[in-house]
Parts: structure tokens; C-alpha cells; sequence
């Protein structure tokens, strides 16, 4: 069985990082990225998914519409949120636009592939398979640091995947532009990456930053 998907995430580099990932899966044929309710639309008429990711953090009119936009549109395809856990009543507004389950922005790769497996063999999709999750309890997230990363390293790391450019970033810490370029180039150099796609890839696999 291969897997059609669509994936709607509000923040550009996490959304290409994703997309790279996810379109290495062997059970995944194509991944349609979108960033907006209307690409989201755009994308299902277009592809006819079997699964659709839908971030809360997407901008107006927010998920809750694209929810609705994509099940009016496809019935057949699955809905997964991705996002925050709120309260038990925020995840049955979404249950109830349509949504097929919840996972929680701090799940793991290897989890949001398998909630995305679930949902398109029709299975219910409950936080990750973090029961908790559903119950308005979100896993933490990791305070794991690699070992090779300063603390003023992990800060612009997960400020640069977050899709930071650096005179935001010099800021914010209140560094210089300049440091925040040469923080960047040692990053890169000691986790052995060479794009800013790869430091994405690279951060949500270690829980430095969340889906």
C-alpha cells in the first residue's frame, strides 16, 4: 500500500523538511506541501490524498477551516491534526470538523509516520499513541542537548530551523549578525550538514525544535 499525502504546516522550513522525510518512506508516494488553507484545497482537488496533515498553527482562517475545506472536498481522505494539545474540548472541535485523530507537535518521526499508516487503514489516531496526549496532557518536550552543541549553539540552531533569518536571530540574543553567521557555519560543520533543510531534519529528529 503507498500513501498519497498532503501536508499543511505554517512554518516554510519545517514544511520542506518534512516533505524531504516523509517522501523517503517507502509506504509514501507523493507529498504535496502546502502552507495556507487555500494551497491545502489546492492540493487535495489536485492529488486526491489519502492522508492530509494539518498543522494548528496554519494561518487564517486556520486548520479548523481546512479541516472542513478538505473533507467537503475529499470524504474519502483522512484528516490528522498536528499541534499543541489544548484541552479534551479542543480535540473533539477538531474530531468533530473532521478529523480523523490528533498527534502531538512533539511526537517523533517514526510516531507521525505511523499515525499517518493508521489513518489511511482507517484506524484511529489518538496523540501519537501517547494515550495521554488526548487527554490534554502533552508529552514534554526533550531537554536532550547533543553533546557537541554550546548552549549559544543550540539557541541559534533552533532559532535557524524555526526559519529565523540572522539579523532576527542577532536580536533576540542580542548578539551581532556576524556571530550569528559564524555560530551557523560551526554548527553545520560539527553535525556534518550542509543546508539549512538538513539542520531542520536534523533538529526535530533530536527534539531541539517541534514539528
Amino acid at each position: 500500500m503507498t500513501i498519497r499525502l498532503v501536508l499543511a504546516h505554517g512554518q516554510a522550513a519545517i514544511r520542506e523538511a518534512l516533505c524531504r522525510t516523509l517522501s523517503g518512506e517507502p509506504e509514501i508516494e507523493a507529498v504535496a506541501p502546502s502552507g495556507n488553507v487555500a494551497e491545502t484545497v489546492a492540493a487535495t482537488e489536485r492529488l486526491h490524498p489519502d492522508v492530509v496533515i494539518v498543522d494548528l498553527g496554519l494561518p487564517e482562517p486556520g486548520a479548523d477551516e481546512a479541516i472542513r475545506r478538505v473533507r467537503a472536498l475529499a470524504p474519502a481522505s483522512r484528516v490528522v491534526a498536528l499541534g499543541h494539545v489544548r484541552d479534551d474540548g479542543y480535540v473533539r472541535s477538531l474530531l468533530r470538523a473532521g478529523a480523523t485523530g490528533f498527534v502531538s507537535t512533539n511526537c517523533s518521526l517514526p510516531a507521525l509516520v505511523g499515525s499517518i499508516l493508521e489513518a489511511a487503514g482507517a484506524q484511529p489516531v489518538a496523540g501519537n499513541g501517547d494515550a495521554r496526549a488526548i487527554d490534554g496532557s502533552p508529552r514534554a518536550p526533550s531537554d536532550h542537548a547533543p553533546p557537541r552543541l554550546g548552549r549559544r549553539e543550540m539557541q541559534v540552531l533552533k532559532l535557524v530551523t524555526e526559519g529565523h533569518r540572522s539579523a532576527a536571530i542577532a536580536s533576540q540574543l542580542a548578539i551581532a549578525p556576524a556571530t550569528v553567521d559564524t555560530h551557523r557555519r560551526n554548527i553545520m560543520r560539527k553535525l556534518g550538514v550542509h543546508s539549512v533543510a538538513e539542520l531542520t531534519k536534523y533538529a526535530i529528529r533530536s527534539g531541539i525544535t517541534s514539528l
